[in-house]
């Protein structure tokens, strides 16, 4: 790419990933620190259950703008779509730093819930579509780098506002999600549409506009414009001008109605399946888990000396953000399931020693010294998990299926795959009363089936054009499957 070129898309990822940023910052600000002290509660006069209800109940909200982030996104376009998100939750979250009564508080707290929820999904999928094939896994990468440095963000935050009156530090640390929905809004206004979006609505001339600004030569616009108009079946002779009677409409069912072609049904199916294999196969790891824990060791005014919050803080989460450099430079050259099944492989002996240490600690056997080994388990495992299933999610879901269908399938495996945190987050507890280190060592199962799945199911997908798959899903295209498929 030329410097420009390589410059302006690395610029449109970072502004696309605040969507990301936004949900880990969320996720820090309300499930863990504000569920760690009742400050907010005294400060607005809640009761027990509205607090409940705020942080837990109002969640719904984010799961079903997940659900419907891909059919908002196939009817406004990936870039307004986001704006909106932005929008949605600049509002929010300012809403709720301003909050004076209850209802004020939820009020913000449901918007920014669904501005979090909308862009999300819609993020990675913007990027897929924007990026060159050659490109695509590196930048695609990106928001989950955002992810980590949202963590990062609250957790610097907090220690930042320590000295603060405890009524303000609440009220601040909300606010400062309205920075990352600032950038995300008013960031969009500047960059480009999907290009993909815009051919399939018969924008060819916009969509090549949009294409000059993020390849670096004529000659790849003109190939890559080329294999899009083919996908949407304007053929070649026309030109590039605006066909709003070539726009193609945008169904609501369109998975639904897709499975009912019989030449469509085997393909597609093998599809959905990868995408939302590897979609469960993340949650379903623990992660969650583990970092609710290790951030909810320290959760109100956190460790005590410096020495004590690099330590307990920020080591764990350089465990998950170092490692992602990885598949941000091998992702579009071995591949995404290569790095995945090592992945996989490498969490999960992280896990049995999590497990272990777990188990140890209940019998209180050499406290000090298996401590410190869990410590470590801990931010290994993390290293392994940033190292390829972190990232390679939704690196994979963006660019498995056909523009069709994309989105909306986008939109529902993420809402499944934030489901099955939440419920492994509900599960817990009940497990811990029969044996506390349970749920650790039902995860140690899962990774031996979550490897088997990742070698029979998910598809590799590296350096091959989104267009091959948007051609009707054609009886004679050809998957490539992983290296561990049989």
């Amino acid at each position: 790419m030329a410097a420009s070129t390589k410059k302006f898309t690395i610029l449109l990822c970072v502004v696309a990933s605040q969507a990301t940023l936004l949900y880990s910052f969320g996720y820090y600000t309300v499930v863990v620190l504000l569920s760690s002290t009742t400050t907010m509660e005294e400060d607005l006069g809640m009761t027990e259950s509205q607090g409940h209800h705020f942080r837990r109940d109002t969640r719904w909200t984010f799961f079903f703008a997940c659900f419907i982030s891909g059919f908002v996104a196939d009817f406004l376009g990936r870039r307004s779509t986001l704006i909106l998100s932005g929008t949605l939750a600049f509002v929010g979250f300012l809403i709720m730093s301003l909050a004076v009564s209850y209802g004020v508080l939820i009020t913000g707290r449901i918007l920014s819930l669904v501005g979090i929820g909308l862009g999300l999904p819609v993020a990675p999928l913007y990027i897929g579509e924007v990026a060159s094939p050659s490109r695509r896994g590196c930048l695609n990468t990106i928001p989950e780098i955002l992810s980590v440095l949202g963590l990062w963000l609250g957790v610097l935050t907090r220690a930042a506002i320590r000295d603060l009156p405890a009524t303000s530090q609440w009220r601040v640390m909300v606010g400062m999600g309205i920075i990352p929905s600032l950038i995300l809004g008013v960031g969009m206004l500047f960059l480009p549409e999907s290009p993909c979006w815009l051919v399939r609505r018969a924008r060819v001339r916009d969509a090549k506009v949009a294409l000059q600004r993020t390849l670096k030569t004529a000659e790849e616009v003109e190939a890559r414009l080329l294999g899009l108009r083919k996908a949407a079946r304007i053929p070649p002779t026309m030109g590039d001008e605006n066909f709003d009677a070539l726009a193609q409409d945008i169904r609501v069912l369109a998975i639904w109605q897709e499975l009912r072609r019989p030449l469509v049904r085997p393909q597609l199916k093998k599809l959905l399946i990868s995408v939302f294999t590897i979609q469960c196969l993340q949650p379903m790891s623990g992660v969650d888990l583990l970092t609710y824990e290790s951030l909810m060791r320290y959760p109100h005014n956190g460790p005590g000396t410096p020495v004590e919050f690099v330590m307990e803080e920020l080591l764990p989460l350089c465990g998950r953000l170092l490692p992602i450099l990885a598949p941000l430079f091998l992702s579009d050259v071995i591949g995404r399931t290569p790095l995945v099944c090592h992945s996989l492989v490498a969490a999960g002996i992280s896990m049995v020693f999590i497990s272990t240490t777990t188990t140890m600690l209940n019998y209180d056997i050499s406290p000090r010294v298996v401590k410190e080994l869990k410590r470590w388990s801990t931010i290994a495992f993390f290293g392994s998990f940033s190292f390829g299933l972190g990232p390679m999610t939704m690196v994979h879901s963006s660019e498995a299926l056909s523009f069709k269908v994309r989105a909306q399938v986008i939109g529902i495996a993420v809402m499944v795959n934030r489901l099955l945190s939440f419920g492994l987050y509900c599960l817990k507890p009940a497990l811990d009363r029969v044996f506390e280190s349970l749920i650790y060592w039902i995860i140690n199962l899962g990774f031996l089936f979550g490897l088997w799945l990742c070698g029979r199911y998910i598809i590799e997908t590296s350096n091959d054009s989104l267009e091959v798959l948007d051609n009707d899903f054609r009886p004679t295209l050809e998957l490539s499957l992983g290296p561990l498929a049989t």
